[in-house]
């Protein structure tokens, strides 16, 4: 049986712990700024680990994954098996996906995916709805499937076997596209397509797409384009042969497809002389409600196209609305390539998106949503090497492919970029202020995923998944403190992947005004949401349902129908209720569903049952105000 929701938790919040319990023994507390204390310069804290200093182990990768260059798959946090404890999900470049427990850092699972390294991050999703959250996977071989916590395989699908290189590198996201109720798996791939698979493995209609060219990128979903419907959007190469779309240019677009797969007017996008393997995001920056589409480029040098002679396309970061024209203020000029993938939330505190994303120059850069550049900081030195500011020079800031996330990691109403950079975990603050750091493991444990921030027991962890050599590790630290606000705090926003902060990316979710209970569609039948989906989902705010409060007018009795598409649903109400929604006026119903219009054989008297249990004799005029409803003849 379900765990339904029966709290409402504060919009915008990631949360997903319980109440603060006592500090973890053996881990000091983190100092937390005073209020009304006198200014003081921030402090650079180490921060303590909950995991072994040397972070949890992955068994040894066989002989052909010992040498990887970097791990890019980014964490997830969910309870997996649903025991009430939060487990650590993480892909490595042996193929496999494991779990730990965050009460007693077990690995309590190892699933194979297939004979390719696992780049792209995993998802924590219910994707047959069954109360338990599932992982939806993607590896380079091209095997893409959802598993189970008990390793039962939902789907297991491959891409398309008439092109060389068929794998994924790039996350894949899931959403409910043609708003059904059932999910979809939406994944770019090497073998120069787009991919959309439903729930049932089969393919979606009007997929995949060709694309002509492979994609790095991950793809996000969102409603771009203000029609009600979510888009497609993704990056993807053009490398300028003969017959491609780009010839006789070369570079990379951003394409945007609708949910059957035609392109969005006014896309793709295209970038001249650099890829774009960037993964976008998507969030409202100029504030016209509507989602735009933040995305960087890619590493291909110069070099590589026309011995240098081009000018440096990739040193940019791109802004666009959902008709494919620029954002005011974007894009913007940055000292090197962007391979990284943006985060979007309110760095400064003004109550307005800003940008965060790292470039191959080494530095972190936050930029408000009109183009402004608020700060640089170089992420890939030692924190604690003086002047340990972060402040980048031109010989202490080695190039990164790192991306950022967003939260308030220590719960004092300010959100901090985190990166993970390098060996060095840092938290910044609005200003740029470097606040927290926390270190691997004796400086041999690169970190390139994005950072996963969230709560456990009361207390933030920001968790890291690496891998050097021929082991994998993850490192987990804590602020000790409680999760406050956090606007981007994983890759690609949430545990679905969807790259996009709006509740639409994932499914729409509904609440009537008199429980606590969240619902979605399926196939228009309201469906009570577990606490598991909507973890997942983000916890995307509800949306009110179309509700109407009614009685009958010779009872007392009040009643709420909720007219969903396939079926009303129909409450009765206790004054609590009725007070819970703010005491509503009903009006008066002609029909109740569950009421019972009867007459004995021997009498002329009609009478009506109502849901209730209240029995009314009616007059004619009630029964002609019921248009005459047949009774039931009863002995």
């Amino acid at each position: 049986m379900r765990k339904l929701i029966t709290a409402v938790v504060t919009a915008g919040a990631l949360a997903v712990g319980g109440a603060a319990v006592p500090a973890l023994a053996g881990v000091p507390a983190v100092p937390v700024p005073v209020a009304g204390a006198a200014p003081m310069a921030p402090p650079n804290v180490a921060l303590p680990k909950v995991s072994p200093p040397a972070g949890w182990d992955t068994p040894a990768f066989a002989a052909n994954y010992s040498q990887i260059g970097e791990k890019f798959s980014t964490a997830a946090v969910g309870d997996l098996d649903n025991n009430g404890v939060l487990d650590i999900v993480a892909g490595y470049p042996d193929g496999h996906l494991y779990a730990w427990r965050t009460d007693n850092g077990v690995r309590w699972f190892d699933f194979f995916t297939g004979p390719g390294a696992i780049q792209a991050s995993p998802l924590l999703v219910d994707f047959d709805r069954d109360g338990r959250l599932d992982i939806v996977y993607a590896n380079t071989h091209g095997d893409v499937g959802v598993v189970e916590a008990d390793y039962h395989r939902l789907v297991t699908v491959k891409f398309g076997p008439d092109h060389p290189w068929t794998g994924a590198f790039g996350t894949p996201a899931v959403a409910d596209i043609d708003n059904n109720g059932n999910y979809e798996i939406i994944a770019s791939s090497f073998d120069q397509r787009m991919w959309v698979w439903m729930e049932n493995g089969h393919l979606f209609p009007g997929w995949p797409v060709f694309v002509g060219d492979t994609s790095w990128s991950s793809p996000a979903v969102g409603d771009i384009d203000g029609d009600g419907e979510v888009e497609i959007v993704a990056g993807y190469d053009c490398d300028g042969a003969p017959g491609q779309s780009c010839s006789p240019d070369y570079g990379g677009y951003v394409g945007a497809w609708n949910p059957d797969g035609s392109r969005v007017a006014g896309w793709p996008r295209f970038v001249s002389k650099q890829v774009v393997w960037s993964s976008p995001a998507l969030a409202d920056l100029d504030g016209d409600s509507r989602l735009d589409v933040v995305v960087g480029t890619g590493n291909m040098p110069a070099t590589m196209w026309d011995g240098g002679r081009q000018p440096m396309n990739g040193e940019y970061v791109y802004a666009f609305r959902g008709d494919g024209s620029n954002v005011p203020g974007w894009p913007v000029r940055i000292g090197r390539n962007v391979t990284s993938s943006p985060a979007v939330g309110d760095i400064d505190g003004d109550g307005r998106p800003d940008v965060a994303f790292v470039a191959e120059d080494g530095l972190l850069y936050a930029y408000s949503g009109t183009g402004q550049r608020l700060w640089t900081r170089c992420a890939g030195n030692n924190p604690f090497a003086p002047p340990n500011t972060g402040v980048a020079t031109a010989t202490t800031c080695p190039g990164l492919h790192a991306s950022p996330t967003i939260a308030d990691v220590d719960n004092d109403g300010r959100q901090n970029v985190v990166i993970g950079g390098e060996q060095w975990l840092r938290a910044y603050d609005g200003n740029g202020d470097l606040r927290y750091s926390g270190e691997t493991s004796a400086g041999t444990d690169p970190m390139t995923a994005a950072p996963t921030v969230v709560q456990v027991n009361g207390r933030t962890w920001i968790v890291e998944a690496t891998a050097n050599g021929n082991r994998g590790k993850v490192f987990a630290w804590t602020t000790n403190t409680a999760l406050g606000r956090a606007d981007w705090p994983t890759f690609k926003h949430n545990m679905t992947r969807s790259g996009s902060n709006s509740s639409r990316a994932s499914f729409p979710v509904y609440k009537n005004a008199y429980s606590p209970t969240l619902y979605r569609l399926v196939n228009g039948v309201a469906t009570p949401v577990s606490y598991a989906e909507w973890q997942a989902a983000g916890f995307p705010s509800p949306r009110p349902t179309n509700t109407d409060y009614v009685k009958y007018p010779w009872a007392p009795t009040l009643y709420a129908v909720t007219f969903w598409p396939a079926r009303w649903q129909w409450d009765l109400l206790t004054y609590e209720l009725w007070q819970r929604a703010g005491f509503p006026a009903p009006r008066t119903a002609t029909w109740i569903e569950g009421s019972d219009v009867y007459k004995r054989a021997n009498e002329p008297y009609i009478y009506v049952r109502d849901p209730a249990g209240l029995v009314h004799q009616l007059t004619y005029d009630e029964w002609a105000f019921m248009n005459f409803r047949q009774p039931r003849i009863v002995p």
